[in-house]
């Protein structure tokens, strides 16, 4: 049985104030390395 990992992707929106945005998410079962975001968000941190 392997172990489920995962890492959140943040995005930093005001520094200042230590604000930011989860953005996704990085999934590894000891196989396999799933990468998964939102679009939305993207565009958001974009602006």
């Amino acid at each position: 049985m392997n172990k489920l990992q995962y890492s959140i992707i943040f995005g930093e929106i005001r520094p200042e104030i230590s604000e930011r945005l989860s953005l996704g998410v990085i999934v590894v079962d000891g196989e396999n390395i799933s990468v998964k975001y939102s679009n939305k968000k993207l565009q958001v941190l974009k602006s």
